[in-house]
């Protein structure tokens, strides 16, 4: 894929992606963690002075939401940091098999667990990461030696981003590709060693993206057959 890179390609942050660059956590949790302090010490401080609590805000509503913040914003930083250190770990792991693997990888997707394939989750194990090659998209998970999901391109049929009614409204909330097996809903997170989900904008540039990588891709020859040429939600060879 020696080709020169679109407008797209050229974002920092999707550099980081095609590089597979996994960025420091630390600052995150630390700033997590931090909040959280931060709702512990207020609350701390409201026990041991429930006068000025109630002198200040009364017996109403506003009574009881300063104590609610606070609360939330403990509980919050903890999980957040916790989800924050274990997806991580997670993502950490599985580049370090796509590494010992060897191959060669254009892009890392990396994906939510909750992705879908034709309505339906990815049978189990499921992929954190998708690389992209010349090939197609194969997803990799932590436990295994070598992808446990593949999406051929010469089974690809269009690539989009994916729709569904929230509250009311379209919202878009993943890649949508269409095979000749089915469909597959990809939901990628917002960089590797990132637990939150990509936005609007990340989506339509992640789309572009795989549409650009898929455009430029060499034909297969004879794709019956071709390795890792396997059907839709099926998993790759156990390897690991």
């Amino acid at each position: 894929m020696e080709t020169k890179p679109t407008a797209d390609e050229r974002e920092p942050w999707v550099r980081r992606l095609r590089d597979g660059q996994a960025p420091p956590v630390l600052r995150i949790v630390t700033a997590l963690l931090v909040l959280s302090a931060t709702g512990a010490l207020t609350l701390w401080l409201e026990a041991l002075h429930p006068e000025w609590v109630r002198r200040t805000h009364g017996d109403g509503g506003r009574g009881s939401s300063i104590v609610f913040v606070p609360l939330v914003l403990l509980l919050c930083g903890m999980v957040g940091a916790v989800v924050a250190w274990l997806v991580s770990r997670q993502d950490r792991r599985t580049l370090q098999r796509i590494r010992e693997a060897g191959v060669d990888v254009a892009f890392h997707l990396p994906v939510a667990t909750t992705s879908t394939m034709a309505a339906e989750q990815f049978a189990e194990p499921e992929p954190v990461i998708w690389t992209v090659d010349d090939v197609g998209l194969h997803g990799w998970g932590p436990d295994h030696r070598g992808p446990v999901h593949e999406l051929p391109w010469a089974k690809t049929r269009r690539i989009d981003v994916a729709t569904r009614r929230w509250r009311g409204q379209d919202a878009d909330y993943g890649i949508r590709i269409d095979t000749d097996h089915g469909h597959v809903v990809l939901e990628p997170r917002s960089g590797l060693c990132r637990p939150s989900r990509a936005g609007q904008d990340g989506l339509a540039v992640l789309t572009r993206v795989l549409r650009a990588l898929r455009d430029r891709a060499a034909p297969l020859p004879g794709a019956g057959g071709a390795t890792g040429d396997t059907p839709l939600g099926a998993p790759a060879a156990p390897t690991g």
